[in-house]
């Protein structure tokens, strides 16, 4: 005989017997923000040195990346288990706060 696994709690409000149907935690209305990566609050994750240059104008991000000599899995995100593409990155702050 095979048992399921059953929510105890919801993980939204910490009430007993799980989560309700359909209450799911709606993240649509958080706004859009744009992004300038030359701002220096944001770190560049470049392990093999493929970004030459990056700029900034007119809310737009210019990003010129050094030659490939070999194409590889490791430079798809999703499909690697050693992750070489160049990213960015930055700590989630919500007002004013770190979040961890």
């Amino acid at each position: 005989m095979t048992k399921g696994i059953v929510p105890v709690f919801d993980p939204n409000t910490g009430s007993s017997g799980g989560p309700v149907a359909g209450a799911a935690t709606s993240y649509s209305q958080i706004p859009w923000k744009m992004v300038d990566l030359t701002d220096g609050s944001w770190t560049l994750t470049d392990p093999d040195s493929l970004v030459d240059v990056v700029t900034h104008a007119a809310d737009f991000n210019k990003v010129v990346m050094n030659a490939l000599a070999v194409g590889s899995t490791n430079y798809a995100f999703g499909t690697s288990n050693d992750l070489r593409a160049p990213r960015w990155h930055k700590n989630l702050e919500a007002s004013g706060v770190r979040v961890t």
